[in-house]
């Protein structure tokens, strides 16, 4: 995911109470240095490397689709099964899916999200497609409801 996929966000007065980091995950925006295979466990790793230097112990994670053809080819062919412990996933989660979503439909994201034990809301976007964050109306839809979880979970 490209760290611009976020500047909505960034310039929406709604996140203005909080620090935003927004960072470009392998093999898209600028990275450099990583030219060998790499996983979702490596952009996530190199995740929490990246708040435990910047000394954040506490924070929540925005993630969106971790777009960009050969990390796609990758995840399908090298996938690394997760489904098996959304049960322990012990913190509160907001879930938002696209209605129109092409590449992942809507039915299959509420089933794992029903598996999360503090599943705060999962909510379909009528006319919401994949990237939500970056599109209408799923932008605004994101622009509400992510300041009320953080508030109402924080």
């Amino acid at each position: 995911m490209d760290s611009r996929s976020f500047d909505r966000q960034f310039k929406d007065v709604r996140y203005s109470p909080y620090t935003l980091i927004s960072i470009d995950a392998h093999g898209h925006g600028e990275t450099t240095g990583r030219d060998e295979k790499f996983t979702f466990w490596d952009t996530a790793s190199d995740s929490l490397q990246l708040l435990t230097k910047l000394g954040l112990d506490q924070f929540y994670v925005l993630g969106t689709t971790q777009g960009g053809y050969d990390p796609a080819l990758n995840c399908l062919f090298n996938r690394d099964a997760t489904d098996d412990k959304l049960d322990e996933i012990n913190i509160p989660a907001l879930v938002l899916h696209g209605a129109d979503d092409r590449m992942f439909p809507a039915q299959d994201a509420k089933e794992w999200s029903s598996k999360l034990p503090k599943l705060w809301k999962f909510e379909i976007v009528e006319r919401g497609v994949h990237q939500l964050s970056l599109t209408e109306p799923g932008d605004e839809v994101v622009a509400q409801l992510i300041p009320q979880f953080i508030k109402e979970t924080l």
